[in-house]
């Protein structure tokens, strides 16, 4: 992952320098300064999401760099963040497709025990894809498929 990272960044290293730079300053943890070079990664390419481990898939922070780069980069994360909706709304922004990523299981919320709005079925996230992309419709919910708002808004 650092080979292909280095290798990649040539006329980035000062910015790869000054996040490092600046992380060795603020924490010695070597936690730390790998976040930051797979953050400054995917800033420049989401896609290299893809190369990280099960827990940076997880962070919320790099994951939404990751999408906003690359909406695609959705594949590459959690289950959880699948399901978050600013990490969804934010891919399918900037992808319609990424909307084939999401999350289509209801998922429990840990703090109250209740589910959770299943994001495929979110009237923001499918409507801002399917006006970049009608065909994002048909990763829509069933009850999405059939709002009137929304399907008008694909066949545009």
């Amino acid at each position: 992952f650092f080979c292909k990272l280095f290798g990649r960044m040539s006329g980035n290293e000062q910015s790869i320098g000054n996040a490092l730079e600046y992380t060795s300053k603020k924490s010695k943890s070597i936690h730390t300064i790998h976040d930051t070079l797979v953050l400054e990664a995917v800033k420049q390419n989401g896609e290299d999401l893809f190369f990280a481990s099960n827990k940076i898939k997880n962070n919320h922070t790099i994951v939404l760099e990751a999408v906003k780069q690359n909406g695609n980069a959705l594949l590459h994360a959690s289950k959880k963040l699948k399901n978050n909706h600013t990490i969804v709304l934010a891919a399918v922004k900037q992808n319609s497709r990424a909307l084939e990523y999401a999350s289509n299981e209801v998922i429990n919320d840990v703090k109250n025990g209740f589910p959770l709005k299943v994001v495929t079925s979110d009237e923001k996230i499918v409507l801002e894809a399917v006006k970049q992309n009608g065909l994002a419709l048909q990763h829509a919910s069933d009850d999405l498929k059939n709002n009137h708002t929304i399907v008008l808004e694909a066949v545009k």
